[in-house]
């Protein structure tokens, strides 16, 4: 399960990245591109943020609500990756669209008795997440 869901991740990652590759710059002649290169300190961040995210993703493989949880995990683990991602080359992200993300993650875990772990990880998840869209 979990080398699927890590096969997913890196397809996402590579379709994003491809796409990000193809974006033509729309300057103006004689006009700079703001640099949206992540500093040491952001990608620091980022960093800590994806170790949050593999926290999370073993909490969840090894709690006895994995295969009530995997399928909406691995929509949200998708969805998060997209997010690092867009982070990294554009500095910003849609955030309506990681929110409804994390949401609908939620309402699948309020709907299950979740172990202290599983919970402890989603909530560093979750706020380093809003963090990083501030």
């Amino acid at each position: 399960m979990r080398n699927k869901a890590m096969a997913v991740l890196l397809a996402t990652m590579s379709v994003i990245g491809a796409c990000a590759d193809d974006r033509t710059d729309e300057s103006a002649p004689g006009e700079t591109s703001p640099d949206t290169t992540p500093t040491g300190a952001q990608e620091e961040t980022l960093g800590q943020f994806e170790d949050e995210i593999d926290r999370l993703s073993d909490a969840i493989s090894s709690s006895e609500s994995a295969q009530e949880l995997s399928s909406a995990w691995d929509t949200l683990k998708v969805e998060l990756a997209a997010t690092v991602a867009t982070l990294r080359s554009e500095g910003a992200v849609a955030r309506d669209d990681v929110e409804a993300a994390l949401d609908a993650f939620q309402e699948e875990l309020d709907s299950l008795d979740i172990e202290e772990n599983v919970s402890s990880a989603w909530d560093d998840v979750r706020s380093h997440v809003e963090q990083l869209m501030n």
